[in-house]
């Protein structure tokens, strides 16, 4: 009996796999596939020792999905004739856009922007500002446009940080000092919104360099979630997490229509925000007082170790009883109050990040016995700290 092949979808998605966002994309890729296909697929994904796919249609490919960031394979895809969605075109590939067999999925950059400028608002700052992209894409461009229009609403103006020049944009080394000298000129405390986490990465390392207190004095917020970027930096930064698996899985669908030629036209889609990843770096309490922050900041610093409000005294080098005024009158609470939430926070965090023994844990922040340890930790959060570990890794 002669054997019938069912004959599957070719796809040949084009997308740089070492960025975060688009492995996100590629996960609702391969979401849709699972529920409504299967699919054949075949990866481009930009490495070195990566074989080269010439001829699309040869290969029997029946459409394409890109992130538009080469060139090279764009021209591939017109070329192909198969029905293609590019994900995020970037500027220089929007004329080709206009090519009947191409749709887009496009990251609602205004909404971003607007949800970060939220954000930020309601942690209740006064002062704000946008550093951009270093080479001002559009979709950097439309994030500081929603940033400013909703503090505009508010009756906040924004700060923005000018554009770099061509040298600038190429050499880190030269942009830093343009960028030290923007924030060392902008009021405290204040709200900072980077166009993308790498750029929030940068702000960070001058602050840390210029001994400006984050998040006190400056917090900032990135946008991608990349929580290599996001946990590397110090304090770890806070990020809009925007859904990219959502665009994959719309992309996906889009071509799915177009490759059936079910679709009535080429499809347009649009994403957006999903949350803040709240980190350290907005963790702020609106403190005017430079003592208490400072105060604040060596409490932060030194959560993984005993320290006392003694050890606070001699750093800042006044009177126990100032410090304890001041800090009470700012925050609301003692310095002993603080150390403890301060080195709560981080049990909680090791607990629910490493496999670590309670034991262990209770050393490394601090606390003199593990028994102890539970003992505080059950006053404070009413669970176990096996039981909270428990629930942390329970899927909600």
């Amino acid at each position: 009996m002669k054997r019938t092949l069912l004959r599957l979808p070719r796809v040949v998605i084009q997308m740089e796999t070492s960025i975060k966002a688009n492995r996100q994309k590629l996960r609702g890729i391969f979401k849709y596939a699972n529920l409504y296909g299967p699919w054949d697929f075949h990866l481009i994904g930009e490495r070195a020792v990566e074989q080269k796919l010439l001829h699309y249609r040869k290969w029997g490919g029946t459409g394409i999905i890109t992130d538009g960031g080469n060139l090279e394979q764009m021209r591939s895809a017109v070329e192909s004739r198969l029905p293609t969605v590019v994900i995020d075109p970037p500027d220089n590939v929007l004329p080709m856009m206009s090519n009947p067999r191409f749709s887009r999925v496009d990251c609602d950059s205004v909404s971003v922007g607007e949800f970060g400028a939220r954000y930020l608002w309601e942690h209740g700052f006064k002062h704000f500002a946008f550093v951009g992209a270093a080479h001002n894409p559009r979709w950097s461009r439309d994030r500081a446009a929603g940033f400013a229009d909703y503090l505009a609403r508010h009756g906040h103006v924004c700060n923005f940080y000018e554009v770099p020049d061509e040298i600038e944009k190429q050499d880190w080394g030269v942009e830093e000092k343009q960028l030290r000298r923007w924030l060392l000129r902008l009021p405290q405390p204040i709200g900072i919104m980077a166009a993308m986490d790498i750029r929030g990465r940068q702000v960070l390392e001058i602050c840390r360099k210029l001994g400006i207190h984050v998040p006190h004095e400056i917090a900032v917020l990135g946008v991608d979630n990349d929580e290599l970027l996001c946990l590397s930096t110090n304090p770890p930064l806070s990020s809009v997490n925007t859904d990219e698996e959502g665009a994959g899985f719309v992309a996906a669908k889009i071509l799915d229509e177009r490759m059936k030629k079910t679709a009535k036209h080429p499809g347009t889609a649009t994403y957006g925000p999903l949350s803040v990843v709240s980190r350290k770096s907005t963790d702020a309490i609106m403190v005017p007082d430079k003592l208490v922050v400072k105060a604040l900041e060596f409490i932060w610093m030194n959560s993984g170790i005993t320290i006392s409000s003694t050890d606070i005294v001699k750093h800042l080098g006044y009177s126990k009883r100032l410090i304890e005024l001041r800090f009470r009158k700012a925050v609301g609470h003692s310095i002993m109050d603080e150390i403890q939430k301060v080195r709560l926070e981080r049990v909680q965090a090791l607990l629910k990040g490493t496999d670590l023994a309670i034991g262990e844990i209770a050393r490394m922040c601090g606390y003199e016995s593990e028994s102890y340890l539970g003992k505080i930790f059950k006053q404070h959060f009413g669970v176990t700290m096996s039981d909270f570990r428990l629930k942390s890794m329970t899927p909600q």
